[in-house]
């Protein structure tokens, strides 16, 4: 999936509401006709990337905060773009150490999408399962240890060897199946893992976000830099390179 990172301010002096801007050397900046002015001092928040985190980032916030205003920046021209924009969605725990902090984000995230953004609204999910492959030997008693551990964590995985993942994958080439010793491992096959469609999730979020109105702006834009002072955690604005 593509990251989102989302700039919070708000009316009090110690935290002004972040802002849009351009650097002297980009002259005035060219508004687009289309994008709606939310209010004269800026957003309230400034969401910078439009994939399915930043996406879903905006989406929360507008559900979750009613008052607040969200600008969500993109520097792509086709929306989206990245690795939401080349479909990938996965919902994996294969790559996950049971008990650790992505564990747990992982496990919620699977029980989230099955009815997120809104029950009934299509984002192409699939249980298809996950294979991950071993590169060599060293890989493969890697993989074995994985799968001990995620069904010590409760998690049905297969160890497979050579012949029965090309049996699995029958699209792997035969050279590369060959490269793995008669016996070693040279598969992890997790069943439960599951996927949605990065694009059709990405797209039913966007609509989402828009039915909130004029609370929430997706503006094309690239983000090279944020405007950061000396003061800790605070992101006042950030600065957008000339539109094209």
């Amino acid at each position: 999936m593509v990251t989102g990172a989302a700039l919070t301010g708000g009316p009090s002096p110690l935290r002004p509401r972040p802002m849009v801007r351009r650097s002297r050397a980009q002259g005035p900046r060219q508004r687009n006709p289309r994008t709606p002015t939310q209010c004269a001092t800026g957003p309230d928040i400034i969401v910078v990337g439009s994939g399915i985190t930043g996406l879903a980032i905006s989406l929360e916030l507008l559900r979750t905060a009613p008052g607040l205003t969200v600008t969500c920046l993109d520097g792509l021209a086709q929306l989206p773009g990245g690795a939401t924009g080349a479909g990938q969605g996965y919902l994996w725990l294969a790559h996950r150490t049971p008990g650790s902090p992505g564990w747990t984000l992982a496990q919620r995230s699977k029980e989230m999408w099955r009815g997120w953004p809104a029950p009934g609204v299509d984002v192409g999910w699939r249980g298809a399962g996950s294979t991950l492959l071993a590169a060599d030997a060293a890989g493969g008693v890697q993989l074995e240890r994985t799968a001990a551990a995620l069904a010590g964590a409760g998690v049905a995985a297969s160890v497979l060897g050579a012949r029965e993942l090309a049996a699995v994958e029958p699209a792997l080439a035969h050279d590369r199946l060959a490269a793995w010793p008669t016996g070693g491992a040279a598969a992890l096959l997790v069943a439960g893992d599951e996927q949605v469609d990065g694009r059709a999730a990405a797209a039913a979020l966007r609509a989402a976000c828009l039915r909130h109105g004029r609370r929430f702006v997706l503006v094309p834009g690239r983000v090279p830099r944020l405007g950061i002072p000396g003061v800790k955690g605070s992101v006042p604005s950030v600065v957008l390179e000339d539109e094209e």
